[in-house]
């Protein structure tokens, strides 16, 4: 039952270190995206919150099925997730990347937040 449930988290893992990897390589000078995708912060910030919230519920969801050995779990719920946002930032225009440099530790913030938000209550549902 174990190997069975956690074959989501296996999917979950696999495709946010491709989306990591792509994130590195795209911090080469060989390979660039800046320009492909005009999202405002609004938009980016929104983008983060989603999937902070999203990713925090999904862990507390998944946490309360899966019975021991979730330490995993939340190390993967709250660092995969967060190649999404990283990644957006980097489409952004280089314009925009050097005029608002924290614009990516922001982003990052705000998913932890959203993030926290359900796991810090997930006592209070049971």
């Amino acid at each position: 039952m174990a190997a069975r449930g956690i074959r989501f988290e296996i999917v979950l893992g696999t495709v946010c270190a491709i989306l990591w990897a792509l994130v590195l390589a795209l911090q080469t000078p060989f390979l660039s995206a800046a320009g492909l995708l005009d999202l405002s912060l609004y938009g980016l910030y929104s983008t983060g919150a989603a999937l902070g919230w999203l990713a925090g519920n999904i862990f507390v969801a998944r946490q309360r099925r899966l019975e021991g050995g979730t330490r995993g779990l939340l190390a993967l719920y709250c660092l995969g997730p967060l190649a999404v946002v990283v990644l957006l930032r980097s489409f952004a225009s280089q314009v925009q990347q050097d005029a608002a440099p924290l614009v990516p530790l922001y982003g990052v913030v705000v998913y932890w937040i959203f993030f926290l938000v359900p796991v810090s209550f997930r006592r209070a549902g049971r």
